[in-house]
């Protein structure tokens, strides 16, 4: 009876549902859930939501409410700071979001840019096998060869092999059969300390010392290169301060490890992997728990190891959206097998996710790098005139109250064309850079007509886009206009 963290997230969620309550407080609910339960435990909130019950979450992860939560409350040091209703924290900008230290909707522009050095070969898996206790086999991949000085993410469904190939590839988890090498050494063949010189290992599983301060779990880190006695030399604890200072964990070398919060134990077990200064960095979820700032601030110092110090970083992570902007490689596991093995950009596409997840309950946005639940169904009933990015709070108030909407006149590109093109019932568009033409005028003009109702999203008209003023003199002087 194995579970992953995910589907254990997935029955205590059951568990709370069956007791129907009035109230549900839910404390960090996707944190280790993949994409596709992500859009399983949206789509329960909704029903949750429609049946009249109050929902109040806690979350650093935010895409997946947006447009199904109708207030964000902002807490810093323990006080209320904002109380946004839906569509001002919509409108906020991703800067305006990373001043207040929230998680963005897009993140290239955050992470450090990617320098390579040349490939080579740090680790190659052959005849990779694993199976439980007298159970089928469960894992098998027949050849991978992971290269060295790179960040490999490794992503797919909860119970599908992810920290299964972390572990075994660690010896926390017996093979069946085959091998793994570390630079053409097998790794059966090290003994422990030679292991733990050459990979440093981060997995999601809460440690629980005794009486043991955070200065003396990253200094674990050092041990494989002290003698019997573990006795720390003077460099070796100039490289524990220096791993603090790594993480901005400096403050937290005092204080006991199990009184501090789990984001904050998370920067102190990779200051103790940085301690251990390893050729391969092996991480199962090292992003859990903890908030934007945080994420960002944990991809920097991998990517900057990497990079610096040519260090091999593999890991696993749910959140597809960093695994697209962090990850040199992708492994893709589903099933018993690695799916998928390439460049981000390869990976990353709506189909590739789709198939991968086996997203059916909605859509996986690569240009957002969000996710989406399904569309309204039915014919337009009203018709939404928008430009920019001013449509996207519209779209996401008429798809909460299930109203199927089309939405123009729109140009390929704009924000509002990415989402409306999963929300919408239908798109009016132009040809990207040209005014808009007679055709599309009278297509946009038959579709409202067909509606008889009309939302003024905050159209900006110009040179370009002259007939969306047509459009709303003729909606305004037949009272067509409406709001939401």
């Amino acid at each position: 009876f194995h579970l992953s963290g995910g589907e254990k997230q997935k029955i205590a969620c059951a568990g709370v549902s069956i007791m129907e309550p009035d109230v549900f407080v839910m404390d960090e609910p996707s944190s280790n859930l993949d994409v596709s339960s992500i859009l399983d435990l949206r789509a329960t909130l909704a029903f949750w939501k429609a049946q009249g019950k109050t929902i109040i979450i806690s979350e650093h992860r935010l895409y997946y409410l947006r447009g199904l939560a109708d207030r964000f409350i902002y807490i810093t040091a323990g006080e209320v700071k904002k109380d946004y209703s839906a569509a001002e924290f919509e409108l906020l900008t991703e800067q305006q979001r990373a001043d207040l230290g929230l998680r963005t909707f897009v993140l290239e522009n955050l992470l450090p840019p990617k320098t390579l050095p040349p490939t080579t070969e740090q680790m190659e898996l052959h005849n990779f096998r694993f199976s439980y206790k007298n159970g089928p086999e469960t894992l098998h991949v027949r050849k991978s060869k992971i290269p060295a000085n790179r960040i490999v993410g490794i992503i797919g469904n909860n119970g599908a092999g992810k920290s299964t190939i972390l572990k075994s590839i660690t010896r926390q988890l017996k093979l069946i059969g085959g091998e793994v090498y570390i630079d053409s050494e097998e790794i059966r063949k090290l003994s422990y300390k030679e292991m733990a010189v050459k990979a440093a290992v981060m997995l999601t599983e809460r440690m629980k010392p005794e009486l043991m301060t955070c200065h003396d779990i990253v200094a674990t880190g050092r041990y494989p290169y002290t003698g019997r006695l573990g006795i720390l030399s003077r460099e070796d604890e100039r490289k524990v301060d220096e791993a603090l200072e790594a993480v901005h964990a400096q403050e937290l070398g005092i204080r006991n490890f199990q009184e501090i919060s789990d984001g904050q134990r998370q920067r102190v077990l990779l200051a103790r992997a940085i301690c251990q200064e390893p050729e391969v960095m092996i991480l199962d979820e090292p992003t859990s728990y903890l908030d934007i700032r945080h994420k960002l601030e944990l991809l920097t110092i991998l990517r900057k190891m990497a990079k610096e110090n040519g260090i091999t970083v593999i890991m696993s992570l749910h959140e597809i959206d960093l695994a697209q902007k962090i990850s040199d490689q992708v492994i893709c596991v589903k099933g018993d097998r690695i799916a998928e093995f390439g460049d981000p950009e390869e990976i990353f596409t709506e189909a590739t996710i789709r198939d991968l997840y086996e997203i059916d309950n909605g859509y996986y946005d690569p240009i957002f790098g969000s996710v989406e639940l399904p569309k309204p169904e039915g014919e337009p009933e009203v018709l939404v005139l928008s430009s920019g990015k001013t449509g996207i709070p519209v779209y996401r108030k008429l798809q909460k109250a299930g109203i199927p909407f089309a939405a123009g006149i729109l140009y390929p590109g704009e924000s509002d064309y990415q989402l409306a093109r999963l929300l919408a019932s239908g798109i009016i568009s132009e040809e990207p850079y040209e005014p808009i033409s007679d055709e599309t005028y009278q297509k946009a003009l038959k579709i409202m007509e067909k509606c008889g109702k009309v939302i003024n999203a905050g159209v900006k008209v110009g040179s370009m886009n002259q007939k969306m003023g047509e459009l709303l003199r003729i909606a305004e002087e037949r009272r067509m206009l409406v709001s939401i």
